[in-house]
């Protein structure tokens, strides 16, 4: 299914989806009578929602689009693929095995994103999208649908578009979506079939659950903000969030955005941020590294970010200390007999700036013992990044 976003004065038009009558297939195609003998005409409706941005998106199936339909004779599923004639259009018929049986019918888009069978089903909401010129990626809009005959199941979103505004002239490789307050944002959800339409149930939070992302693929940013859309589940960013843009020559940016500012994900909605520029600052990867605890240099006014210690699964050790309001992270690489203790205010919150004291044990070349002032530039699962910005020097800390 493609989103197409459309220009119109005055209203913000979400989409939602309706399921029409099922026919022979003899009716239509009368060579294919002896294969097939059912066929969906599915109908791409639209609600109209006032909202700050004047656009609406436009409906349309695309070549390969396939949905998955349950009852209780086929608990399993079966899989409808797009007729080739129905391609771009709002209205599309699906070809596929015969459906036995009464309803209740439930119904998945897109069809490999549903996951278990009858009574218990789950969707699993992708954790990398694929970028596409002013639309979502295919297959990024999840939809489900519940009816009790073929004839009014009607398909709803079961999330909502983050847009995400960047000025510039860079060229992105991605967008990644941060939930710091430990918001489900991807992954496998249960559903409540037991509703009036089947909601999300969502999972206990993971960090893995907690980010999104978004590959762009080298797009040029415009000065005049170039749109990004991301989707979604329904309630998600109830709290503060970080949006992390990462360009093609491997520096990035990281964007807060406060929960009282942004508010929660509507389904079927638009959610529009603030457009903000792209100012790049860091190494991508420092910002994305897998390092349990970290310390090093060139996090920053670098084009190397090169770890003086870090502590993994594999290798390291790490030790924290609390004292009063104070604490001190130790990072330890005995392999090369090399150590890092960083002592910190306890309080430490997303964008603050702090005053830390470093002890470096080890020669390295930039890093060196001593006060410095580190701001706080991510925080995510139970890592926190901080930054020198006068040395360039980065910690990763628990």
């Amino acid at each position: 299914m493609k989103t197409s976003l459309i220009r119109k004065h005055g209203w913000l038009i979400v989409l939602f989806f309706c399921l029409s009558a099922c026919v022979p297939w003899s009716y239509f195609y009368p060579s294919l009578a002896p294969e097939m003998e059912r066929s969906w005409s599915i109908t791409a409706s639209i609600e109209p929602v006032q909202g700050g941005e004047s656009a609406y998106l436009d409906v349309c199936w695309q070549k390969g689009d396939k949905i998955k339909v349950f009852n209780a004779d086929h608990p399993e599923g079966l899989v409808y693929e797009l007729m080739e004639l129905d391609e771009g259009k709002t209205t599309g018929r699906f070809l596929g095995d015969t459906l036995t049986g009464d309803g209740p019918f439930y119904a998945v888009y897109p069809a490999n994103q549903a996951v278990g069978s009858l009574p218990e089903l789950s969707l699993v909401i992708p954790p990398v999208q694929i970028y596409e010129p002013g639309t979502l990626g295919r297959g990024a809009s999840l939809a489900i649908a519940k009816g009790n005959s073929l004839g009014d199941l009607q398909f709803r979103s079961v999330g909502g578009l983050l847009k995400v505004t960047v000025k510039g002239s860079d060229a992105l490789m991605s967008v990644n979506l941060y939930a710091t307050d430990g918001d489900f944002l991807q992954g496998t959800a249960g559903l409540d079939l037991n509703a009036e339409f089947p909601a999300l149930v969502i999972p206990p939070v993971s960090e893995s659950t907690s980010a999104v992302s978004l590959e762009v693929g080298g797009v040029k940013l415009n000065l005049g903000g170039s749109p990004f859309y991301i989707f979604l589940p329904a309630e998600a960013l109830y709290g503060r969030f970080q949006v992390e843009a990462i360009d093609t020559e491997g520096k990035a940016m990281l964007h807060t955005v406060d929960a009282a500012a942004s508010g929660r994900i509507e389904r079927a909605r638009i959610h529009p941020l603030p457009a903000f520029s792209y100012r790049p600052r860091y190494q991508e990867d420092f910002l994305t590294s897998k390092d349990l605890a970290s310390a090093g240099t060139g996090a920053a006014q670098s084009d190397t970010w090169a770890p003086f210690v870090s502590f993994t699964r594999q290798s390291g050790q790490y030790m924290q200390q609390e004292e009063e309001d104070r604490m001190t992270a130790g990072i330890q690489d005995w392999r090369n007999r090399r150590a890092v203790l960083l002592t910190v205010p306890l309080d430490l919150s997303l964008d603050a700036s702090v005053e830390a004291d470093v002890k470096v044990y080890g020669n390295v070349d930039g890093m060196d013992s001593g006060s410095a002032s580190l701001r706080v530039v991510k925080q995510f699962g139970p890592r926190t990044w901080l930054v020198d910005e006068a040395s360039g020097n980065g910690y990763i800390i628990r």
